[in-house]
């Protein structure tokens, strides 16, 4: 006879991560996909925005002495 409780028991199909750490919810697993997305394209951003050589400053103090 078992020891762990019949709902454990009972799901020996699934996985250990869905037995244990969410207990078998589908939508654990959609947020995680979605927080996974959203944190590839906040560095995919970045990394973007470093590429980007940095001339608005200059065109901007130049714009300034042409003003003057």
């Amino acid at each position: 006879m078992s020891t762990l409780p019949p709902d454990v028991t009972g799901r020996s199909n699934e996985s250990f991560f869905a037995n244990i750490l969410t207990p078998g919810s589908i939508h654990v697993f959609a947020l995680m996909a979605i927080e996974l997305c959203l944190w590839a394209s906040v560095k995919w951003f970045v990394s973007e925005l470093k590429k980007v050589p940095v001339q608005v400053e200059a065109e901007q103090d130049e714009g300034k002495l042409k003003e003057e």
